[in-house]
């Protein structure tokens, strides 16, 4: 049974529409905003923002501040580099070498043998996960494995390595802290007796869709996992024995199916010492992520990589333990003095993020600031109101809209014939005020009145009829 506590700044109810690529900046801007800060957008599809106060402006790229340069990022792009520049700072990491092409495909099982199976192929610029094989233990399997990333998945330049043994981390570090650690483990399903392979893979995936990271990282029946199933004797129509583990995957990432425990205050001291100096290592270079193999038996850390754009979601939700505020991490790190204003957490209260993208679709529009919220949470309500057989018409809905802005109440207003739906967020007394004015329209006194228990955004809409 999954047991996990996530940020109370971040719950499901107020990212919901930045699952997936969207998360990472809108989390962090979510937390920059609440903090007063200036934050402002420059694309529809919320990939490079601003953060700033009065006496700074720091530019990011989703997770990725500009204070990791391009040079940092051109060398954690490449894993032989990266390997070379941890070698040169002492960084524990494990033996490999690149090739290329067709060509290259002799010296590759050349290496191969010499450095000793089993070894692990990926792909020189890979993310995620992409074409990452583990555990390879023979020159038939290599060679199958190498010509795949060339002629199936496209990848020309072929990293092969040693193979170290050690449970998978991913490490979030921001300057010369740890913000959070997850153990991850590789795409998996446990058997209950009754359900056959493919159907407890459909089963976790329903799962995973309620998470706000995991939900972009379903486990997706491919090669590997084909392989993986057959190497245990079965096919995706077998039933698993009750209680049975069948790993579904070598690698552990959480794009391919992952899953992910927090280990922030369990993993020692020394593994956490070995990711921070991973990332001093690399000139240049912020807050990021480090992938750890440690093996706790032989007490033995090695890095693989780092990503320097990392999504920091996994470690914010996690499939058990406690979700990490990176969000806060990062803001605090480049604004240390800024104030977070907690009752805009109290309360659910987030940013339109929907109509600032929508506005910036336009070519006429290249960027938009949000605007700051001023929220007293003295008697601070939030009201919901259904009133049946009342519908209102686009103009009155507009002016409702303008009374909301006079009145500094946020929430939206949604109409058919047959139904008008008002949801009202304000100071008890503002809110008190808009209502009355609101009766012009139509009368409150037979509407269904409930406390509105979900996040609202910082602004009043008109909402589309095909949303009652």
């Amino acid at each position: 049974m999954n047991d996990y506590t996530w940020p109370e700044s971040a719950t499901p109810k107020m990212v919901k529409k930045a699952y997936g690529n969207k998360l990472c900046s809108y989390t962090i801007c979510l937390e920059a905003w609440r903090r007063g800060l200036n934050v402002e957008i420059y694309d529809p599809i919320f990939k490079v923002f601003s953060i700033s106060d009065k006496n700074k402006k720091v530019i990011f790229n989703r997770s990725k501040s500009q204070l990791t340069s391009s040079l940092a990022v051109k060398i954690t792009k490449d894993k032989q580099v990266t390997r070379e520049y941890f070698i040169r700072e002492g960084v524990p990491t494990p033996q490999g070498a690149f090739f290329e092409g067709y060509d290259k495909l002799k010296p590759a099982l050349d290496y191969a043998q010499s450095i000793g199976f089993p070894i692990v192929i990926k792909p020189l610029d890979g993310s995620l996960g992409e074409g990452v094989f583990t555990n390879i233990n023979s020159i038939d399997e290599a060679r199958d494995i190498y010509l795949h990333l060339i002629e199936k998945l496209g990848h020309n330049k072929i990293i092969v390595e040693k193979f170290v043994k050690g449970d998978d981390y991913r490490i979030y570090v921001v300057g010369d802290k740890v913000g959070g650690a997850v153990k991850r483990i590789p795409a998996n399903v446990v058997g209950d007796g009754v359900s056959t392979v493919s159907e407890l893979i459909d089963t976790k995936n329903l799962i995973r869709k309620k998470n706000p990271f995991l939900s972009k990282g379903l486990i997706k029946i491919d090669k590997e996992i084909l392989q993986y199933v057959q190497n245990a004797g079965l096919t995706l129509d077998s039933v698993l024995d009750e209680n049975a583990l069948l790993f579904l995957r070598g690698k552990a990432n959480a794009s391919a199916g992952g899953d992910v425990i927090d280990v922030t205050d369990e993993i020692p001291f020394q593994v956490k010492d070995v990711a921070v100096k991973a990332v001093k290592a690399i000139p240049e270079l912020s807050h990021c992520g480090v992938d750890v193999l440690y093996d706790d038996q032989l007490n033995i850390v090695n890095v693989i990589e780092i990503n320097s754009r990392a999504q920091i979601g996994v470690n914010m939700y996690p499939t058990n333990g406690i979700g990490r505020d990176i969000p806060s991490a990062i803001v605090n790190e480049h604004f240390p003095n800024s104030v977070l204003n907690v009752s805009l957490i109290k309360n659910n209260v987030i940013f339109d993020m929907d109509s600032v993208l929508n506005s910036l679709e336009s070519s006429a529009i290249k960027s938009v600031s949000l605007t700051r919220p001023r929220l007293n949470t003295k008697d601070f309500i939030k009201l919901y109101f259904t009133l049946d057989d009342v519908g209102i018409d686009m103009k009155a809905q507009r002016s409702i809209a303008r009374l909301a802005s006079r009145h500094s109440v946020f929430g939206f207003v949604k109409s058919s014939a047959h139904k008008t739906i008002l949801l009202v967020c304000a100071d008890a007394d503002k809110a008190k005020e808009f209502i009355y004015e609101s009766n012009k329209y139509f009368s409150f006194e037979n509407a269904l009145k409930k406390h509105w228990l979900g996040a609202v955004e910082y602004s009043f809409n008109i909402k589309s009829e095909r949303l009652i």
